[in-house]
């Protein structure tokens, strides 16, 4: 049966990922939301005062930017290579729950 459809996983796997990646979409969305708040929270506590970083914060915040860049940049690239049809504009379009295979 498995053996016989090479390189496609059998339908029971298939629905045990599917359910596996929504349940992990909605912990990741859960946990953004989280850091949203969070950031609000922070923000209205600080006021119009401004934050100071360290270098070894900057660093730290610089290296997280870079990694999140480099993501983006591979789906784009992933996009455009699997739909060579679209333009720029479709790919800049796509709907913002479009993720990505870490």
């Amino acid at each position: 049966m498995y053996a016989a459809s090479v390189g496609q996983a059998p339908p029971l796997m298939q629905f045990l990922i599917v359910v596996l990646a929504e349940w992990l979409s909605r912990q990741q969305e859960t946990f953004i939301a989280y850091l949203k708040a969070e950031n609000r929270l922070l923000k209205a506590r600080l006021g119009r005062r401004r934050l100071i970083f360290t270098d070894a914060e900057r660093r730290l915040l610089a290296r997280h930017a870079k990694a999140v860049g480099a993501k983006i940049q591979a789906l784009v690239v992933r996009m455009a290579s699997e739909n060579p049809r679209w333009g720029y504009t479709r790919i800049q379009g796509a709907p913002p729950g479009a993720s990505y295979d870490d």
